[in-house]
C-alpha cells in the first residue's frame, strides 16, 4: 500500500496572516471558499469543548488538481487570550438583528440634551461596529492571578482602522456621558468621581489601547469594598477598548490587563 502526501494542519493565532506569508513567500494558492468547522465530531477529535475553526486551505506550489495543501485554521477562542473561567462564542451571521434590538433598546427621541448627541453619537459608532465584524464573537470571563475579574468581548473585523475608530468614539461618548451626569448631580463632595479618558493609555499585551477609567465615589465605598474584584488598584472600573491583530477587543474589569499581560493566557 503506498503512502500519499494529502495534507498538512497548522493552528495559528490568526489563519490569515500565516496563510499571506505562505502565499508571498513560497507562492502557495488559495483554495477557495475559506472554511469553518465546528460541531461533535471535532470536539471529540480536539478534546476541546464546544470546539470551532475557521481557516483557509493552500495549495502547494506545483501542485495541481487536487495536489496536497496547507490547511490553517484558528480556533475561535484564540481572539481572547487563553484560560477564560467561562467563554460563549457567537454566531455571526447577518447583523441586521441586532442593528434592529440596539435601535429599540435606546429610544434616542426621549434622551434629553445634552445628551441626545452623545447617545445618538454611541449608536452610529455601535451599527458601524457591527459592520465592521466579519467572523465569530467570543465572550469571555477572566479571573487574574491576583483575583481580578475581566469580562472581555473580541470579534474579528474586516477593517481594523475603522473599528479602533469606532470603538475610540464609543468610550469618547460614554466618558461625555458620565462627565455630563457628574456635572447635573451637583456638587457633592461623597457623591463626586473622576472619569479619566486617555487615548492609547492603556495596554492589552504588548498593543497600546484606550483607556476609560471610573473612580469610586466616597458615599459608595463599602458597596467597592465587595466588588473590590471588579475593580482596578486604583479602585476604579477600567474599560480598555483596540483592535489587536484584526481582532476589535472591549475588555471590563479590574482584570482586564493583567489577563492580557499574562504570557500564560495567550499573549
Amino acid at each position: 500500500m503506498r503512502a500519499r502526501f494529502v495534507h498538512v494542519n497548522l493552528i495559528a493565532r490568526d489563519w490569515r496572516r500565516l496563510a499571506d506569508f505562505y502565499v508571498r513567500v513560497f507562492g502557495c494558492e488559495p483554495v477557495p471558499p475559506p472554511r469553518r468547522q465546528a460541531g461533535d465530531w471535532l470536539s471529540r477529535g480536539t478534546g476541546v469543548v464546544d470546539a470551532a475553526l475557521e481557516g483557509v486551505h493552500l495549495r502547494l506550489p506545483g501542485a495541481v488538481g487536487g495536489g496536497p495543501t496547507l490547511e490553517i485554521y484558528t480556533y475561535a477562542e484564540t481572539l481572547e487570550p487563553g484560560a477564560p473561567v467561562a467563554a460563549v462564542e457567537v454566531s455571526w451571521g447577518s447583523p441586521m438583528l441586532l442593528h434592529k434590538m440596539l435601535d429599540r433598546s435606546l429610544p434616542l427621541d426621549q434622551i434629553p440634551a445634552p445628551f441626545d448627541k452623545m447617545a445618538r453619537d454611541a449608536v452610529g459608532s455601535a451599527h458601524a461596529l457591527l459592520d465592521e465584524v466579519k467572523g465569530d464573537a467570543v465572550i469571555g470571563l477572566y479571573l487574574s492571578k491576583s483575583g481580578k475579574v475581566a469580562l472581555v468581548l473580541a470579534a474579528e473585523v474586516a477593517n481594523p482602522g475603522a473599528a479602533k475608530g469606532q470603538l475610540r468614539t464609543l468610550t469618547g461618548s460614554l466618558a461625555a456621558a458620565l462627565e455630563g451626569y457628574r456635572e447635573l448631580a451637583g456638587g457633592a463632595k461623597d457623591a463626586a468621581f473622576k472619569v479619566t479618558l486617555a487615548q492609547d493609555g492603556g495596554r492589552l499585551g504588548s498593543d497600546k489601547v484606550d483607556l476609560l477609567a471610573v473612580s469610586v465615589p466616597k458615599n459608595m465605598e463599602q458597596e467597592a469594598a465587595k466588588a473590590a474584584y471588579a475593580l482596578s488598584k486604583k479602585k476604579e472600573l477600567e474599560i480598555l477598548a483596540g483592535v489587536r491583530d484584526q481582532v476589535a477587543i472591549l475588555a471590563i474589569g479590574g482584570g482586564a490587563a493583567e489577563v492580557f499581560a499574562d504570557k500564560k493566557a495567550g499573549t
